[in-house]
């Protein structure tokens, strides 16, 4: 009877515990789930009949458990666990060890691989375990994939952690009746060294962080699917604020208005920030003037060119720009225009559209109202349901699409519960409409949908506080606006995904727990 170790010699300890998965030799409690989670899945593997029990305990008594106290197996072969709880397998097989490679495995249980955004999370992590097992534990010199055309947010996950394609076999498979194609895909350690090198000295500044807890939990996703471990510095005036919490640092950050660029930059050099993503109104107009100095001392701050974002945050000059363009802006003005019986919107010309606003009101309470605005500008009511608009623009002003968002619930001028939807027609003209306006990197946009159309409102040129929805049906904007600092070559692909999500925003509570309180 063959003695079954519960480790493979080869590899460093018994659990490789990283991010939130743990990897481990497969143990024979394990080999009964995996046998049917590959009978209900044969189309994504090179396996054409179901397998026995018997077939499944005899190839594991011949191939597996022989070699696990081998230096040079022919396979290891990981059982996944996240949180104490098995959901899928994987490891090395087809070892060449003269050449140094082996090919990536990985299946997980049929109702993750379900679920794209479980399923994406879960490889990434898990892809990051494996690189550095072959890389630095075995010494391998390279490691390839196969992968067949439809397994969509697989491909997507494998060229996001660096693989990269070398060739299409077309119509090489047969799935479900129909000749597929199959996509093989390698990585050199020598790629993944220099990609992990770079991109762990990315220190990213999220400003004004102050509440913006999925913000940062969505850029250190962002980070960490670049191959990096995530380091994510919360800047805030207020020493108190919540991000510091969730943040890797935190910076109280000082007035921007009230120390010099040098000394900014310099403060920033000391904690190595490489990366600056400015989230509050108020502060883009200083962010985009210094952009360049900055960048010149080695830090990229992703935000628009100075006349973009000027154009923006002034209300008036954005209603201008769309008459002169002819684009679907709502009109503005210093005073009321329109006859009697006409209604309207009564606003701060900068900043925050929602703050103290003055909604469907007649000429004099409009005039009434606009006595206690700062610097008031009118425009025409128009009546019909309010959207958000998600989007993303490369360097070079590509924008690889569009996410709509219903504001189902608002609460402080923020979707408190948004659903994503699709409108071609709509779509087409937020591009044609942020093209034109010469942007850079996350934008939001808020827009009625009138008898007329689209009626867009104003333009924020920064992430919006509920565009974490967008990002789960595939606008990825915080990891391309990385990606794009980490390769100058980089071009995103949006993939949406086929359905659509609701977002509720809601607090929760983090217990911490610390002997030092």
């Amino acid at each position: 009877m063959i003695e079954i170790l519960d480790r493979y010699l080869a590899i460093p300890s018994p659990r490789i515990e990283r991010y939130s998965l743990t990897l481990r030799a497969v143990a024979p409690e394990d080999i009964e789930l995996i046998r049917q989670w590959r009978n209900a899945q044969m189309d994504v593997l090179r396996q054409s009949l179901p397998i026995s029990r018997e077939e499944q305990q005899r190839y594991f008594s011949e191939h597996v458990w022989p070699y696990m106290g081998s230096l040079c197996p022919p396979q290891l072969l990981l059982s996944i666990e996240r949180q104490g709880v098995l959901i899928g397998y994987g490891g090395l097989v087809h070892f060449d060890w003269e050449a140094r490679r082996a090919e990536i495995s990985f299946l997980l249980r049929p109702e993750l691989e379900s679920q794209p955004e479980a399923l994406s999370e879960i490889f990434l992590e898990y892809l990051d375990v494996i690189y550095e097992l072959a890389f630095v534990y075995l010494g391998l010199h390279r490691l390839t994939t196969e992968t067949f055309e439809f397994r969509k947010v697989h491909l997507k996950v494998m060229e996001e952690s660096g693989l990269k394609l070398e060739g299409i076999l077309r119509g090489h498979v047969l799935v479900g009746g129909e000749l597929m194609s199959s996509y093989l895909h390698g990585i050199l350690a020598s790629e993944w060294s220099n990609r992990r090198s770079r991109i762990k000295q990315l220190g990213l500044l999220v400003t004004s962080a102050s509440r913006k807890i999925p913000l940062i939990r969505s850029l250190k996703d962002a980070s960490r699917r670049l191959g990096s471990k995530p380091r994510v510095i919360g800047g805030d005036r207020d020493p108190l604020a919540i991000a510091q919490f969730e943040a890797d640092e935190f910076w109280v950050m000082p007035d921007i208005n009230m120390v010099s660029v040098e000394e900014m930059i310099s403060e920033c050099q000391r904690r190595d920030v490489k990366v600056i993503l400015p989230t509050r109104d108020g502060e883009l107009d200083y962010w985009a003037r210094h952009r360049d100095t900055f960048f010149n001392s080695g830090i990229e701050v992703i935000i628009s060119l100075p006349q973009s974002i000027s154009r923006c945050r002034d209300k008036l000059s954005f209603s201008r720009f769309g008459e002169e363009t002819g684009l679907p802006i709502i009109s503005a003005s210093m005073t009321p225009e329109g006859g009697a019986g006409s209604l309207f919107v009564v606003k701060e010309r900068y900043g925050a559209g929602s703050r103290r606003i003055g909604l469907r009101l007649s000429m004099d309470a409009a005039l009434e109202h606009a006595k206690d605005l700062g610097e008031p500008i009118f425009q025409p009511f128009v009546d019909g349901p309010e959207i958000s608009i998600d989007s993303w623009v490369s360097k070079t002003g590509d924008v690889p699409g569009v996410v709509l968002r219903r504001r189902d619930v608002i609460v402080a001028g923020e979707s408190q519960v948004t659903t994503t939807f699709q409108d071609a027609e709509i779509e087409s003209k937020v591009i044609e409409v942020i093209k034109a306006l010469r942007l850079r990197g996350p934008v939001v946009l808020q827009a009625i949908i009138s008898e007329h159309g689209l009626q867009i409102i104003e333009c924020n040129p920064r992430f919006g506080g509920a565009s974490t929805a967008s990002i789960a049906v595939g606008l990825d904007s915080l990891y391309w606006s990385l990606a794009e600092v980490e390769d100058t070559h980089f071009k995103p692909i949006f993939s949406r995904t086929s359905g659509e999500v609701r977002q509720v925003r809601y607090p929760v509570d983090r217990i911490v727990y610390d002997s030092s309180f």
